[in-house]
């Protein structure tokens, strides 16, 4: 329950660093720290120092994957397609659609 003692311990224990043996534990430690919730895991991995940004892509895969985009707020879809110009929703729609012709 508590978010900052979580992380700290995680990154001091664990470590979230690039290597395997510290970002896969470190990831799965912040997803059940913070019970699976998107949102809140993404937080604490960007946050927990070294090369957490990979950690905190692995999390971001996997709980997407689970929850899918309805659990990233509107308005992070929508500052990421403006800032790189694309539209990541139908992007996303076109994958699906090649990947079922296969």
């Amino acid at each position: 329950g508590d978010f900052q003692r979580a992380m700290t311990e995680i990154a001091d224990t664990v470590g979230c660093g690039l290597y395997a043996y510290e970002a896969i534990p470190g990831a799965f430690g912040m997803i059940a720290a913070c019970k699976g919730d998107l949102m809140q895991t993404l937080y604490m991995g960007v946050n927990a120092g070294s090369d957490a940004d990979s950690l905190a892509c692995m999390v971001g895969y996997i709980l997407g994957a689970l929850h899918g985009d309805g659990a990233i707020p509107r308005k992070f879809l929508t500052l990421i397609d403006r800032a790189n110009q694309f539209d990541l929703r139908k992007m996303a729609l076109d994958i699906d659609a090649f990947c079922q012709e296969c």
